[in-house]
This record gives structure tokens, C-alpha cells and sequence, in this order.
């Protein structure tokens, strides 16, 4: 999705410069989290699952000239790879206080913020394909009897 962080003096951020970032954060803390590491497309690596995640929206709102507060949302989709088909989709959205009414401090609640939605999709992912993995193994063991 499009979207835009209007900053205090009206400068805005483009999604593209806050996107490549969340990118990187992602893939980051799933290599992290999964131990095996994250391929693209371009490793030539073949998977059963894609992830896609959509930022939605990322704002900055003031509630008082001194007080703001900062929302992201983010849709994403795990897609059976060779089926082509979707698994689930989930919406994860958070808001976050900023600890100032600046640029500084929606860069750092943007921060912590992204930080939790990206806990929140490995938490879902890992449990949506771990459900997936022991009902396959329950069929497959439903067959051979």
C-alpha cells in the first residue's frame, strides 16, 4: 500500500525509503528466527511458501501540539508456492506512542513498532506452518494404515 509520514515541518517520507528498510528488518529477523537464513529469487532457491507482507499504513498523529502517537499496519499473505494458492492472510496493526512530538521521536516509535509487528508475523508464520506440517504428518500416517 501507499502511504506517507507527514513529519512536523510538512517534509514527508516516501513508503519506497520506509518499505526497503522494513525489507531488510524482515528478512533479518527470520534468518534470524528460522536458523536456515531467507532466500529471494534472485538465490535461485526454491520454496514451498511465500511470504508477502503489504505495508498498509504508517502515520503520525498529534493528539496536542506535544503529544503524537504513530500506527502501522500490515497485511500479509503465506501463499502455497506450487498450488498457487492462499493459506491465510492476517492484518497485524500496531500503535505506538512516540516518546517526543518530532522527527526523531516517530522514527523511534516507528522503530519499535516495526519491531513488534515483525515479532507478531514470525510468531503466526511459525505457527500457521507448524499446524500445517502436523496435519499433513496426521494424514500421511491416516494413509498408510
Amino acid at each position: 500500500g501507499q502511504g506517507t509520514l507527514q513529519i512536523m515541518d510538512r517534509t514527508l517520507l516516501e513508503p519506497s525509503h520506509l518499505d526497503q528498510a522494513t525489507r531488510s528488518r524482515l528478512r533479518a529477523r527470520f534468518a534470524v528466527a528460522t536458523r536456515r537464513g531467507v532466500v529471494t529469487d534472485a538465490d535461485g532457491a526454491r520454496a514451498d511458501y511465500l511470504i508477502h507482507v503489504d505495508l498498509e499504513d504508517f502515520c503520525q498523529i498529534f493528539s496536542a501540539p506535544d503529544t503524537s502517537r504513530v500506527t502501522v499496519r500490515a497485511r500479509a499473505s503465506v501463499v502455497n508456492v506450487r498450488q498457487h494458492r492462499l493459506i491465510a492472510q492476517r492484518l497485524f496493526s500496531l500503535d505506538r506512542p512516540a516518546p517526543s512530538p518530532d522527527a526523531r521521536g516517530a522514527v523511534t516509535a516507528f522503530a519499535e513498532a516495526g519491531d513488534d509487528v515483525i515479532k507478531e508475523l514470525l510468531d503466526w508464520t511459525s505457527d500457521l506452518l507448524q499446524a500445517r506440517r502436523q496435519k499433513k504428518m496426521m494424514k500421511d500416517a491416516d494413509e498408510k494404515r
